[in-house]
């Protein structure tokens, strides 16, 4: 074991890995407590009508997300670490697309608040928070650092970001400051990030961006490898955000309050699988190119870890829901905490779901993906709009739960091919049992002896 951890330490690799990992997770968690924090006291000052009216309109605005950043993350990851000498080609050829990819997000957001039948001021909101689509664009230099395993800049990019929103969201808690300047605070820290993301870039890489840079070829060539991730990202989104909105269509503003309150507790630990999947992406893809098994071996790992530490944090969870909802939310949000104890489970889902992302990415298999959220998608569509009408907006949590283990389950059996993903999973489920009987064996050999 000691051979292992030397060897460990010494690898260049893994060194790098670790390093990489560090700086987004010390980011995440930053961003977890003290967005999580401030985040609350914002719930809290608002209150569930207002809360509500912000989270209708962050939710809509993700959803013309999808379009403005266009599924390319991952598909610039992958390509600059398969082709070094292309960088900045490819970096300065999605940061041109994303940009006028917003752009379209935005004006399509404006026309969807013209159509739609919503109050003054959550037409204001909406229109303040979509202005951050402007913005997204920059996260193309995000995916760089990622690559080249840099995650201290993106880092540092964030903090200084959520730092400063955080300090203008306390500054107009104390300050009796209106809904307005809350939605506002969104697009500062967009604009922010990428200032700084994009004064990293500069700094750091061996080539500046240039339009001179953009090629028509590398951009039709990223596109239409990215648009089974778009569909997939818009589904993705569904996921996470339609139940808000059929909140809003089917209730009221007062019931999405209450909802994403609680979701957004129960959401709260997500950093950690997402984290760690997204700096061991670019290991991820040398496994596969380089061995089979080894890849393999690697998920199964990823998959234990992820499993019992997503049982654990749900579990407690569940079991101090009211307690949670009362200290941190106070009683105006009491109803929220059925909503925060089955929630929670979905974050299961999400950390394995992510994992099996990332591999279908790295073998190439963007479609599975589609597919796969596309299945997801519509069994949420369908079991929100009727679990809400049944049992209000707890229903929507059932809903997202179910939806998320139709989806998981079912993909591996459609494609045969990733059968063993499900075994995997079953595999973790089994984990102490195996963990037993080989801890068993070591006690006999060592009583043998």
């Amino acid at each position: 074991m000691r051979e292992k951890v030397l060897k460990l330490k010494n690898h260049s690799g893994a060194i790098k890995y670790f390093h990489n990992t560090s700086w987004l997770l010390f980011d995440k968690v930053l961003r977890l407590f003290l967005g999580f924090l401030v985040g609350v006291w914002v719930a809290r000052y608002l209150g569930p009508e207002n809360y509500g009216i912000l989270s209708f309109a962050l939710s809509l605005v993700a959803l013309l997300g999808v379009v403005a950043k266009l599924g390319l993350d991952d598909i610039v990851v992958r390509e600059v670490v398969e082709n070094p000498p292309l960088t900045s080609t490819i970096i300065s050829t999605s940061m041109v697309i994303r940009t006028i990819a917003g752009a379209v997000a935005f004006l399509i957001l404006v026309l969807l608040v013209l159509i739609l039948d919503l109050a003054f001021i959550e037409k204001v909101v909406v229109i303040l928070v979509g202005v951050s689509l402007f913005f997204s664009s920059f996260e193309t230099f995000d995916a760089f650092f990622r690559a080249k395993l840099k995650g201290i800049y993106s880092g540092i990019a964030g903090m200084v970001a959520l730092l400063l929103s955080s300090a203008l969201k306390v500054l107009f808690i104390l300050f009796n400051g209106s809904l307005f300047y809350f939605a506002i605070v969104v697009a500062i820290e967009m604009v922010v990030k990428g200032i700084f993301l994009f004064l990293f870039f500069s700094l750091t890489s061996d080539k500046l961006m240039s339009l001179q840079d953009f090629s028509w070829k590398i951009g039709k060539r990223l596109i239409a490898e990215s648009w089974p991730l778009i569909f997939s990202s818009f589904s993705v989104i569904v996921y996470m955000r339609i139940d808000q909105l059929m909140i809003r269509s089917l209730l009221n503003v007062e019931s999405v309050g209450l909802y994403s309150a609680a979701v957004r507790v129960a959401e709260s630990w997500y950093f950690v699988p997402v984290t760690i999947v997204n700096s061991l992406f670019p290991a991820m893809i040398t496994a596969k190119k380089n061995s089979e098994s080894v890849s393999k071996q690697r998920l199964q790992y990823l998959h234990d870890l992820l499993f019992w530490f997503g049982i654990s944090i749900c579990v407690m969870f569940s079991i101090a829901s009211e307690e949670i909802v009362s200290f941190l939310l106070g009683s105006e949000y009491s109803q929220s905490a059925e909503v925060l104890s089955l929630y929670v489970w979905v974050g299961v889902l999400v950390g394995l779901s992510y994992v099996r992302g990332r591999y279908w990415i790295a073998d190439k298999s963007t479609h599975v993906i589609m597919v796969s959220t596309l299945i997801g998608m519509c069994a949420n569509i369908f079991l929100n709009y009727s679990f809400i009408k049944m049992a209000g907006f707890v229903g929507a949590a059932w809903a997202t739960l179910l939806s998320r283990f139709l989806s998981f389950f079912l993909i591996p059996i459609i494609y045969t091919k990733y059968g063993h993903l499900n075994s995997m999973f079953f595999r973790s489920l089994l984990f102490p049992l195996f963990l037993f009987k080989r801890l068993s064996r070591g006690g006999e050999k060592s009583g043998g002896n």
